[in-house]
């Protein structure tokens, strides 16, 4: 399965092949398409759910990932702490 992020305004989250992440596409290509990949150690079988680890691997087998200094790059090897993300529910 995939994911695109896509903010109100209607552009799609990308990453460029650097790794430089972009707000510039209109549609959803191959550069917009995110794998999820479970980080928990016993992932659940019908998917993420809520409070569950994930990882976000790019269309270049790179994993995106979130700088304490707030970057978002998309050009690591393998998903470790800040390649993790949390799944959460928004109230």
């Amino acid at each position: 399965d995939w994911v695109s992020p896509s903010p109100k305004w209607g552009l799609t989250a990308g990453i460029e092949t650097y790794g430089g992440w972009t707000w510039a596409n209109t549609q959803i290509g191959p550069w917009e398409r995110f794998t999820v990949k479970a980080m928990a150690a016993a992932p659940n079988p019908q998917g993420l759910t809520y409070g569950e680890p994930f990882a976000l691997r790019t269309d270049h087998n790179k994993y995106i990932a979130a700088e304490p200094n707030g970057k978002i790059v998309g050009d690591r090897d393998m998903p470790k702490e800040w390649e993790t993300f949390i799944l959460e529910k928004l109230e």
